[in-house]
């Protein structure tokens, strides 16, 4: 389960850059990614309807109110999230360089309905990491922030945003 995440802007590349932390099978293992502006188009509506699931209100509220809602429960988790904002240019000698994302996909897991997002590359096995709560919020902010800074997205589609019709849906995943 992922449990730390950096996430910067390379203007040179101009690519995001992630860097995700997770214990697997007891050892901590790093995965860095670059992402580039249409992946991230494409990742960050499948984030926010991670973010809009996970408030759990009911259809019956109103849309005003169920935004409303949402975006409580968005700010509340992120709350209770460390943040730590570090400017770091190039990895350090000896750690792996990031692999480029040609895709991400959020979704599901079937068992238990946590959050997974895939990455999926031109060579080699997908990707797919297991997202507690928390740290979507973290990064579905993050990303949004970053793509903002990076002035692909306005700070109207960086914010948590109703539904956008014709939004790739959220797959079960595993």
């Amino acid at each position: 389960m992922l449990h730390e995440l950096l996430i910067g802007y390379d203007p040179a590349e101009d690519r995001i850059h992630v860097a995700m932390r997770s214990r697997e099978l007891g050892v901590e293992v790093t995965h860095r990614l670059a992402l580039t502006r249409r992946v991230c188009m494409h990742f960050l509506p499948g984030l926010q309807e991670l973010v809009r699931r996970s408030a759990q209100v009911p259809e019956a509220m109103s849309a005003s109110a169920r935004q409303a809602l949402i975006e409580g429960h968005h700010q509340a988790q992120l709350q209770q999230t460390t943040f730590q904002r570090e400017r770091r240019q190039k990895s350090p000698a000896g750690e792996s360089p990031a692999r480029l994302a040609l895709r991400a996909v959020c979704g599901t897991r079937r068992s238990d309905g946590q959050s997974v997002v895939r990455f999926e590359f031109s060579s080699g096995e997908p990707l797919a990491v297991v997202i507690g709560e928390r740290s979507l919020h973290a990064l579905a902010a993050g990303l949004g922030d970053r793509m903002r800074r990076a002035a692909w997205i306005d700070e109207r589609r960086s914010a948590l945003v109703p539904a956008i019709p014709g939004a790739l849906p959220v797959a079960d995943l595993h």
